[in-house]
């Protein structure tokens, strides 16, 4: 009983977290401006709830329970392994206080909206000054986590836990080394003519077109969906809904195409991801080195140039 009674509490701080998510997918995709105000107090409230969830004496006891009923199971097992991933989540939180996880959550929200309107208006220094708030709200939590070297040490769990700026410096240099001759080596090359793209394409037909392309690589449009948005992304509510956004400039049909495959990738990881667990710490959220692959594995150019060939002439020929 203690195992599952900690599972289920960890389901209630899932549906909290995905009722957050809800709330930010609608505030990037249809709300209104006039609601970017409330919607970013609603974001931090759910925000804090979840947390406070997390780190609940209740909580900690269930976990502890589910320690010692899981304890003579291997070190891999996923019950282990969700019981350590929750441990560590808890210690993570309880470093950083309440009123700066509220903050950052709303600041965060309101930032997106001023941003995405400085955007349109390519006005960015409207955009300054919450971005310099973001950094310092930042800065702030890495000072309450701590850290032996660098303050992006402390931030940098929530994406590649375990892992130091000092400790990934040899990895961007071999990228260095490798990349910067193929870019040189690809700028010496002829471009390839696309002005045959460089014509009208109505918008609700580049979504229809772009939709179809991201089912052919098996995306489910019956547990998904696409949408506009200023920056794409994708976004799980469960493995049941999993949703992809895009951009469109009528003018230029790849960014609308490549944005959408892009997000397909990360779709496909969500969709396919094992119903056992669903609702439990491994239903989502793989590490961000890890899951950026997995989106940009879908684009063209992670795709052989004859499989994507084949998939644009059958569905074009086929209006399907």
């Amino acid at each position: 009983m203690g195992y599952s009674a900690f599972l289920e509490r960890m389901g209630e701080v899932n549906d909290l977290l995905n009722a957050k998510s809800i709330l930010s997918w609608d505030a990037k995709t249809k709300m209104p401006p006039g609601g970017a105000d409330t919607r970013a107090k609603q974001l931090a409230t759910l925000t804090v709830l979840a947390r406070d969830h997390l780190v609940a004496d209740e909580t900690r006891r269930l976990l502890e329970q589910a320690e010692a009923e899981t304890a003579a199971l291997a070190s891999d097992s996923v019950e282990r392994t969700i019981c350590g991933q929750v441990r560590e989540a808890i210690e993570y939180h309880l470093r950083i206080p309440t009123a700066l996880v509220h903050k950052r959550a709303e600041v965060g929200s309101i930032g997106q909206h001023i941003w995405a309107k400085a955007r349109a208006e390519s006005d960015f220094g409207a955009f300054e000054p919450v971005l310099q708030e973001t950094i310092e709200l930042n800065q702030e939590m890495a000072e309450c986590i701590g850290y032996d070297e660098h303050p992006y040490d402390a931030l940098m769990f929530r994406f590649e836990p375990g892992e130091t700026v000092t400790s990934l410096q040899p990895l961007f240099a071999s990228l260095r080394e490798g990349l910067l001759p193929l870019v040189r080596a690809i700028g010496e090359q002829e471009s390839p003519r696309v002005d045959f793209l460089e014509r009208s394409f109505p918008v609700e037909e580049q979504l229809t077109f772009a939709l179809k392309m991201a089912s052919k690589l098996g995306y489910d449009t019956n547990r998904g969906r696409l949408d506009l948005t200023v920056h794409p992304f994708e976004v799980s509510f469960t493995r049941n809904d999993v949703r992809i956004t895009t951009r469109v400039n009528d003018e230029w049909m790849p960014k609308s195409l490549f944005g959408t495959l892009h997000e397909t990738g990360h779709a496909l990881y969500e969709q396919f991801c094992d119903p056992a667990y669903t609702r439990t710490p491994l239903a989502t959220d793989l590490w961000a080195v890890c899951m950026q692959w997995v989106g940009s594995a879908s684009e063209p150019t992670k795709v052989s140039p004859a499989s994507l060939r084949t998939m644009l002439v059958g569905v074009v020929s086929s209006g399907n």
